[in-house]
């Protein structure tokens, strides 16, 4: 059963990549999809699609950031080896 301290610890090294991801999406909404939803219609892609459609293999990157996050998880127990 894990303890306060345990639980602290976990709280304390998942902050930054939460921290990470909802900066993502706050750039995203108010720098691409902020303009969309307003109306602009003549506007350029941003230079992620851009670079996202010169380079396919770019474009697992979000996906992987998203779902794994920025820094990945990994038990370590005596049991798992």
């Amino acid at each position: 059963m894990p303890t306060t301290s345990d639980l602290r610890a976990v709280q304390r090294r998942r902050v930054f990549p939460m921290a990470v991801i909802q900066a993502i999406q706050v750039a995203v909404q108010n720098g691409f999809l902020g303009k969309i939803l307003a109306g602009n219609a003549k506007m350029k892609p941003p230079l992620a699609l851009r670079l996202f459609a010169a380079f396919p293999l770019l474009r697992r990157l979000p996906g992987y950031i998203i779902g794994i996050g920025p820094r990945p998880e990994h038990i370590h127990t005596p049991e798992v080896r």
